[in-house]
């Protein structure tokens, strides 16, 4: 439970971790907002309503990187050592690490989801064009579930590498 913990505190005292995930709400609310704000009623009638709620594809690549980082950042700022000396059993750690990504990786996906389908669905509705509800809920557990194994991609790809940098390269070529 401490490694938990410490796990934990090692990702929500990093501005990077407040920093990603403050860019990816603006990028997704901009992208919402914009779409279904400034759209062609006659377009966005005419469309799949479920496109234009996924917003864009950088939601994932903010998660991935949230992901890389819990993995890495101890490995590029010389920490890991001491953190193994304390808990000798690295699968513990690793572990741990994996529990704090699927827990960010929700967050960030409930985040993107309150965003997203606040100001997208508030607009479209405002505009007066009809949601199919199944097809929108069907489209945010999607895209949720996409977020939660984008993060823990990027947990398991940077405990396989060990570099940060290289761990987002390849993330982001695969």
């Amino acid at each position: 439970m401490n490694v938990l913990h410490s796990e934990w505190l090692k990702l929500v005292s990093v501005r990077t971790t407040w920093g990603l995930l403050g860019a990816m709400v603006l990028v997704e609310g901009l992208a919402a907002g914009l779409v279904t704000g400034l759209g062609d009623v006659e377009d966005l009638r005419r469309g799949n309503v479920s496109t234009y709620i996924v917003g864009t594809h950088l939601a994932t690549v903010f998660m991935f990187t949230l992901g890389a980082l819990l993995s890495t950042n101890e490995f590029r700022h010389g920490t890991a050592n001491s953190t193994f000396v304390i808990t000798p059993r690295r699968e513990r750690v690793i572990l741990a690490k994996v529990a704090v990504g699927i827990a960010v990786g929700i967050a960030g996906a409930l985040l993107y989801i309150a965003v997203n389908a606040g100001l997208g669905l508030s607009i479209l509705s405002s505009r007066g064009i009809d949601v199919d509800s199944d097809l929108a809920v069907n489209g945010y557990l999607g895209v949720g579930t996409g977020l939660v194994l984008g993060c823990l991609f990027g947990v398991a790809l940077g405990a396989l590498l060990r570099n940060q940098v290289l761990t987002i390269i390849v993330g982001l070529v695969l």
